[in-house]
């Protein structure tokens, strides 16, 4: 027995084993730009890095890469919490019950893709045509950005935005549903202008993480999560990144460039851009693609955004199994899925993934808008528009 938590503590420390052949060429002929590193830095026992208790028990033996339902987005609701009841959408009168409810009454289906990939795992963000449930709700712990602390400010992937002063009432839920969240809607949104009270921004940050601390659902999160942080800032640090473990306390200390205006125009014409995997069925008006691309790569061009990076504490995404569960989102409109990531993973991920914009394959359980036509080349990487 002894030889077998050894031999599970070494497995935890040295990372996970590298993926076989077969899945490293499917992810290479799609275009996912990958990184060959196959194990981290640590010496053995490493002093470094803290550990995960001894009995922190991880699935090393199931398939890692599919183990993520497809989605076509995923919103983060604030709540300044940590942890939060068994099921988040349970909750009377919260927000993400609000939104679930919109979810399943939904009839919108985003279209599907001519060209999108046939890894299990990897997706487009429009090519998934489940109705409605392709909408994931995740609490987290950013504070809202608005004085009135009843109105919330909710995170948008992988459109990379955020929303702010959605009330937490069905009206709430249906006016963030119908201006952002939608599975029909483009990555910038509906042409009509917001209520009174509500704001949409672009996420001024180099990269977004997230990290599932559920503990309620189950203790492992609670654990890896907290652990995972103090790794990624450090990491960050060392890259010369500037790690935020919050949002702004408000919104007048945003930066008015970073704000999405909807001007009540009626224009309709549609452009040629379709960033982020958007099929012609879903393309924004040309002006307003432009705009929101342009803000987003300036975020990539200026020194105090491009190198600067949110990290979160999330509810429960699926695969507690898989701790420490990991998601990386980008301005680009990518995000990478990781699990079984430990703290001695963190500055490979760090240098190969958010700073280098190539994929660990040992780590991927999925994500959305990971390939790109040159990875094939060897030239591409998830920092490529």
């Amino acid at each position: 027995m002894h030889k077998l938590n050894d031999f599970q503590n070494l497995t935890i420390q040295n990372g996970p084993p590298p993926p076989n052949a077969e899945v490293m060429e499917q992810l290479e002929n799609v275009g996912v730009p990958l990184s060959t590193v196959d194990c981290n830095a640590c010496t053995e026992p490493c002093e470094e890095h803290v550990s995960y208790p001894a009995k922190f028990d991880i699935d090393f033996e199931s398939d890692l890469l599919g183990s993520v339902k497809a989605f076509r987005r995923q919103i983060v609701i604030s709540t300044g919490k940590h942890d939060w009841a068994h099921e988040v959408t349970e909750v009377a009168d919260s927000l993400a019950a609000h939104m679930l409810k919109m979810r399943e009454s939904s009839s919108s289906t985003a279209s599907p893709t001519t060209d999108s990939p046939t890894v299990t795992g990897v997706y487009r963000s429009s090519s998934t045509s489940s109705s409605g449930n392709n909408v994931t709700i995740l609490n987290a712990n950013h504070r809202t950005l608005e004085d009135d602390r009843e109105r919330e400010t909710v995170l948008v992937f992988p459109d990379y935005k955020f929303v702010s002063g959605i009330t937490r009432d069905a009206e709430g839920a249906k006016r963030l549903w119908e201006g952002a969240v939608d599975p029909k809607l483009g990555r910038a949104g509906a042409d009509e202008p917001w209520e009174d009270g509500i704001s949409e921004w672009v996420l001024p940050y180099g990269c977004v993480i997230l990290l599932c601390s559920h503990k309620r659902r189950d203790n492992r999160c609670g654990i890896a999560a907290p652990l995972l942080e103090k790794e990624f800032i450090r990491s960050l640090s060392g890259q010369g990144w500037e790690p935020h473990t919050h949002l702004p306390r408000s919104l007048d200390e945003l930066d008015d460039s970073w704000s999405l205006d909807r001007p009540k125009s009626n224009d309709t014409s549609n452009g040629d851009a379709k960033p982020m995997g958007q099929s012609e069925d879903t393309a924004q008006p040309d002006h307003r693609l432009d705009s929101m691309i342009s803000k987003l790569k300036d975020v990539c061009a200026d020194d105090a955004t491009s190198k600067s990076a949110l990290i979160l504490r999330n509810s429960h995404v699926g695969g507690h199994k898989y701790a420490g569960n990991v998601i990386i989102y980008t301005p680009q409109g990518s995000g990478v899925w990781y699990g079984r990531v430990t703290p001695h993973d963190v500055e490979m991920i760090v240098e190969e993934t958010i700073v280098g914009g190539r994929v660990l394959p040992q780590f991927l359980r999925g994500g959305v808008n990971l390939t790109r036509p040159e990875a094939k080349c060897g030239k591409a990487t998830l920092a490529d528009w």
